[in-house]
């Protein structure tokens, strides 16, 4: 809630050896983490709208950061780590190409509906893995899964059985 992230290795904590090897602070609450496929990198996101993203290289420094306009709620990054998906608030996802730093794709809310009136944020997202889905859900909506070969958002199963093509595609 303060803000503060701390980086342990997990050898020395194993030893009761509690010094953090790298420290990171926001100006907000810290409301989602996720290392990277390979743990080079790690993207930390918050009430602030911006996810930073730290390199092991040169001791966990800011190599950059993503401003996503409203509160962060989950960040996941790809198996292989080539791509990062970013959701919060204000019913917005994006999934970001990790080596050019580009939207792969992006859904707003002003956009056509991706979820029910009943939800205000997309809590969760999590990649499948073989890379092949990213699901995403939040309060009320059911989950909805992203096709990563064509980027083509499958709306909630009406049946239990078959997802069909969102009418929301953005």
């Amino acid at each position: 809630m303060d803000g503060s992230v701390a980086l342990f290795e997990t050898e020395k904590i194993f030893s009761n050896f509690f010094v953090p090897i790298a420290d990171f602070k926001s100006n907000a609450p810290v409301r989602s983490l996720a290392f990277g496929g390979s743990g080079r990198f790690m993207a930390i996101g918050g009430d602030n709208g911006l996810v930073s993203v730290l390199s092991a290289k040169g001791g966990w420094v800011v190599c950059n950061q993503i401003n996503f306009g409203c509160a962060i709620l989950s960040t996941k990054c790809s198996p292989a780590g080539r791509y990062v998906g970013v959701a919060g608030s204000g019913k917005n996802f994006r999934i970001y190409d990790t080596t050019t730093w580009e939207i792969i794709k992006d859904f707003k809310e002003s956009q056509p509906k991706i979820f029910t009136n009943q939800v205000d944020t997309i809590s969760c997202l999590d990649w499948s893995l073989d890379s092949k889905w990213v699901a995403i859900g939040g309060a009320g909506s059911g989950i909805h899964l992203l096709n990563t070969s064509d980027w083509i958002l499958m709306g909630p199963s009406t049946d239990g059985l078959t997802l069909t093509t969102s009418s929301s595609e953005g």
